[in-house]
């Protein structure tokens, strides 16, 4: 144990090592815009590598193999270790003056959250506005998948890990080497990036608002920069952001599929297929009770409908309107969407549509049963039969993430919060969605949140990024036994 703890620290410094140097990459905006937050940049980035760097030599020496009770361990922690170095730059800049709103926004980003306690952002120094997109952008492939692109230098194997951080019920790689997987989607991931960048300048963004968004989008994050959202962007640049969005939410080894020019074995996905049915019904569904229910005419009905079930369905966040004033049959079809999320392998958060397919599957094998009690009927997902066991997963997590949910709102109305934005806020933090109702909701924050209140959003939301399981595990008191 002693000795596998050394691995844990060295990987804690590698990570830590990178953030800091991430946080110059802030740098050029801040200038730009009149360097009034670069001092903070610097100190927190080199606070930050200096701590990562001695962690990274001092335990250095450490076992190739870890086993998966450790994985669990070091995910998690990572997690935390990046969120709270990643409030130096909030805390330094006096953007957000106290360490738990500092926090919020850190844990918000790495986890694609997109929640903000930042009550003005388009005052905020543009340096920190970067950190805040950077930081999801990071945190939405996975720190542990950039570790693993790495691995040659680190000298580990990182399966274990991996699997502890990768979402979905399934871990599926691109390539059977689990470093060229990494290496891969993390490319898929830049391509798309920088595709999304290209067609925001194109619909009128400048550079920094296009990085911004394009960030924000692609990891499925949502922090915008105008306390507005996204609404006084030309509608082109909606058009692109959704679209972004969606595809973010898809898992990747498809989207490198889709570059490759492989588009049978993207069309005959069945969760692909699923996704992309749910996404067209809702937004038909919102575009027609908006039309009936507001004064937009077509083009906006659809913008606006299509936009935000696109920023719902793929949990990122983003607001082109405000949804709480729309008819409250759309909130009910935006919780469900957020409930569902996107796709297993995907920046997006949420259950994952692979799971809502199995538990539907079974509910219709559990009754052609009763009909038919000595019939076989296997459940099969892309034409293979799943084994008893991922049915029994499917069902334990569906089971344990409401028993999270139902949890997470009573806590938060413990702590003074209102129980309709409590259930928001508990849903918002799980889903990694954001916006949430009430005063959280549309182009609202979380500022008003007490002390007590932001730390179990924190804590929803790295339960949520992690999946559960990860995270929960170690309260399980099986795993602290030898």
């Amino acid at each position: 144990m002693a000795q596998q703890m050394k691995f844990v620290f060295h990987l804690f410094g590698m990570i830590l090592a990178v953030e800091g140097l991430c946080m110059l990459l802030c740098l050029p905006a801040s200038y730009h815009y009149g360097g009034s937050d670069a001092h903070a940049i610097i100190l927190s980035s080199g606070i930050t590598f200096c701590v990562g760097a001695l962690l990274f030599l001092v335990f250095r020496k450490h076992p190739k193999h870890i086993n998966k009770r450790i994985a669990f361990f070091t995910v998690t922690f990572i997690w935390i270790i990046a969120s709270c170095f990643g409030t130096l730059p909030y805390l330094l800049s006096e953007t957000i003056p106290d360490f738990s709103g500092a926090f919020v926004e850190a844990m918000s980003g790495f986890t694609t959250t997109g929640a903000s306690v930042i009550p003005d952002i388009e005052v905020a120094p543009k340096g920190i506005v970067f950190w805040r997109s950077l930081s999801q952008w990071i945190g939405g492939m996975g720190m542990i998948v950039l570790v693993v692109a790495f691995v040659p230098f680190l000298g580990i194997n990182s399966m274990s890990l991996y699997s502890a951080e990768v979402s979905g019920p399934s871990k599926d790689k691109i390539h059977p080497h689990l470093i060229t997987s990494a290496r891969r989607i993390w490319l898929t991931y830049a391509i798309m990036t920088f595709g999304t960048i290209i067609f925001l300048i194109i619909g009128g963004m400048n550079l920094f608002e296009a990085f911004t968004h394009a960030f924000s989008a692609v990891s499925s994050g949502g922090f915008g920069i105008k306390s507005d959202g996204v609404a006084s962007y030309p509608p082109f640049a909606q058009y692109v952001l959704a679209i972004s969005m969606i595809v973010a939410a898809w898992n990747y080894s498809l989207n490198y599929f889709l570059l490759k020019g492989r588009i049978k074995s993207v069309l005959k996905d069945e969760e692909w297929r699923i996704y992309l049915s749910i996404i067209l019904i809702s937004s038909i569904l919102v575009i027609a009770i908006l039309h009936q229910t507001t004064n937009y005419g077509w083009e906006e009905s659809i913008r606006h409908g299509f936009f935000q079930v696109a920023s719902v369905a793929s949990t990122t966040g983003f607001v082109s309107a405000d949804y709480t004033l729309w008819a409250p049959a759309i909130s009910f079809i935006f919780l469900i969407l957020m409930f569902g999320g996107g796709m297993a392998g995907s920046t997006a958060g949420g259950i994952k549509i692979i799971r809502i397919v199995i538990l539907f599957k079974n509910c219709r094998h559990v009754l052609a049963n009763i009909v038919h009690p000595k019939a076989v009927l296997p459940i099969r997902m892309n034409k293979k039969i799943l084994s008893e066991n991922a049915i029994g997963n499917a069902l334990a997590f569906f089971l344990i993430y409401v028993g999270v949910f139902v949890a997470g709102t009573l806590a938060l109305i413990l702590s003074g919060v209102d129980a309709v934005e409590a259930m928001g806020a508990a849903i918002t933090a799980m889903c990694s969605y954001g916006p949430g109702f009430g005063e959280s909701g549309g182009f609202g924050n979380y500022i008003h949140f007490s002390h007590t209140a932001q730390w179990i959003f924190s804590a929803l939301m790295l339960v949520g990024r992690l999946e559960l399981m990860t995270v929960l595990i170690l309260f399980f008191p099986p795993y602290w036994k030898k």
